[in-house]
C-alpha cells in the first residue's frame, strides 16, 4: 500500500512539474506579433491555427488562421513569400 502511495505521488509530481514547464514556453512569434494583422485576433489563444509569412524583401507578418493569411498573399501578389510557417 505505501509503494502504491509513493508510486501515485511521485507519478502526480512529474505531470505537475511537466505541466509547468510545457506552460512556460511560448512562441517566439506569438510574443512579437500579437495580435492578427486583419481580423485582430489574439494569436496567443488561437496559436494552433496561428501562421507566419516572411517574404523576400524581409518584412514577416502574422495571422491567425489560413483564411487571414490567403487574404494577404492574395493582396501582395507582387511580393514572393520566402517562408511560410504554420503552427504544429
Amino acid at each position: 500500500m505505501k509503494k502504491r502511495y509513493i508510486a501515485t505521488l511521485a507519478t502526480a509530481l512529474f505531470f505537475t512539474f511537466a505541466c509547468l514547464t510545457f506552460a512556460q514556453q511560448v512562441p517566439d512569434d506569438i510574443v512579437v506579433h500579437k495580435a492578427c494583422k486583419y481580423c485582430g485576433m489574439d494569436r496567443g489563444v488561437y496559436d494552433f491555427s496561428r501562421m507566419l509569412i516572411e517574404y523576400t524583401d524581409g518584412t514577416s507578418v502574422a495571422f491567425c488562421s489560413l483564411h487571414c493569411a490567403s487574404i494577404d498573399l492574395a493582396n501582395n501578389i507582387d511580393k514572393s513569400p520566402k517562408t511560410i510557417k504554420v503552427a504544429d
